[in-house]
């Protein structure tokens, strides 16, 4: 796992109960969470390549490699929504 925090492995019905969901959903849950972890990159890997369009033009992009050995970039995934 990328973090310090630790996805518990199994939990109590009734706190399955709590939070709406069944077990089925909360293995399945488990399981593509795990999945995600094994294909993330670790602390200090070299980032994948990957260009993306600019906020104020959609016609241009930006390339993470436009930066390398330049400055250091930092990502940030959200919604706005």
């Amino acid at each position: 796992m990328t973090t310090d925090q630790q996805i518990p492995r199994d939990l109590p019905d009734e706190v399955l109960k709590r939070l709406g969901l069944t077990r089925e959903r909360f293995e399945a849950m488990q399981k593509d969470h795990e999945e995600r972890e094994a294909r993330a990159p670790n602390v200090g890997d070299v980032a994948p390549a990957f260009t993306l369009p600019t906020l104020g033009d959609r016609d241009k992009s930006v390339s993470l490699s436009d930066f390398r050995d330049e400055r250091p970039v930092g990502l940030i995934f959200g919604s706005y929504t």
